[in-house]
């Protein structure tokens, strides 16, 4: 039997839902859209299934309002796990097709002016290397180069250097393993599900700058992708960067802003699910009689993702 639930209160950040006009009241340039997520997972045999999905931050940038939730799943909640909103959905039956939608509303705002940092935030936790996230090495040697006197000059310098040595193959977001190299064929860093994004913060991170990789949505024409944005900061609060825009782009500035419509999930590296621990978290992650979905073909998972302007 499917089930709808409307979610009155915010899981998705700290405060109270508002409606559209009262939060565009104040907010000219903002724009309010209608996201829809549909998923629908095939077995004949699984007994179990776990789904977890990320949804949008509430941010002074973005605030999702009116989340409905259907599906027939065995039961579900909503939870929060390091600042990060997720929609926990629980099967416990033999239907081989087993499913979830999740409509909310988001009015986003152009992103381009520094937010401040929360006090649950530790700034050392974003100069620390991690797993696809390097200082070391060939990192290392680069970031010297581009070290300036303060943060602002040294991230304009490391923006400048990213935006001037790669192309779009190895700026764009992929998905899996890759080496990420230069034009000239060098490789500079190696990861899983890793960007020039990732390189902006392993760069910056060398230099000594609190950065961090923000995972999220880009809505453009009928297109939804998944794709990543950069934050450093500085004494003003977390100042926004987009090198993989202009990449494929030149004539657009990401310095200093977000471009296009983005709609932020979380800034998730190396989160942990149960026992497992996912290089980003910027998609559904699933368990199927404890093993990762994603382990199974396509044909077990679809996912669909449309939006649309109200």
């Amino acid at each position: 039997m499917e089930r709808r639930d409307f979610i009155k209160t915010s899981i998705l950040g700290t405060g109270v839902l508002m409606g559209s006009s009262l939060l565009g009241a104040s907010v000219p340039t903002s724009k309010k859209i209608s996201l829809n997520f549909s998923y629908q997972i095939n077995f004949d045999s699984a007994k179990e299934v776990k789904l977890w999905i990320p949804m949008p931050l509430t941010s002074s940038f973005q605030q999702p309002s009116h989340i409905r939730i259907n599906g027939n799943y065995n039961s579900y909640k909503t939870i929060t796990q390091n600042a990060t909103p997720i929609v926990f959905a629980q099967y416990n039956q033999a239907k081989k097709s087993k499913n979830i939608s999740i409509a909310l509303d988001v009015l986003l705002t152009p992103r381009n002016a520094p937010t401040p940092s929360t006090p649950q935030e530790d700034l050392k936790d974003f100069i620390k290397p991690t797993r696809y996230i390097r200082t070391d090495g060939l990192i290392a040697e680069i970031a010297s180069k581009l070290k300036a006197n303060d943060h602002q000059k040294t991230a304009q310098n490391i923006y400048a250097w990213i935006t001037n040595n790669l192309d779009y193959e190895n700026a764009k977001n992929t998905r899996g393993i890759r080496k990420i190299q230069t034009k000239d064929a060098k490789v500079i860093l190696s990861g899983k599900n890793i960007s020039a994004t990732t390189l902006f913060v392993s760069l910056s991170r060398a230099c000594g700058i609190p950065a961090r990789e923000a995972f999220g949505l880009e809505l453009s024409g009928q297109n939804v992708s998944f794709v990543s944005k950069a934050e450093v900061y500085s004494a003003q609060g977390w100042i926004p960067y987009d090198v993989i825009t202009p990449i494929k782009n030149p004539s657009q500035n990401g310095s200093n802003k977000w471009l296009g419509d983005f709609v932020l999930l979380n800034y998730e590296r190396d989160m942990r699910l149960e026992n497992f621990v996912l290089s980003s978290f910027d998609s559904p992650f699933g368990l199927v009689d404890n093993d990762r979905l994603n382990y199974y073909a396509p044909k077990h998972f679809r996912q669909t993702i449309g939006y649309r302007l109200i």
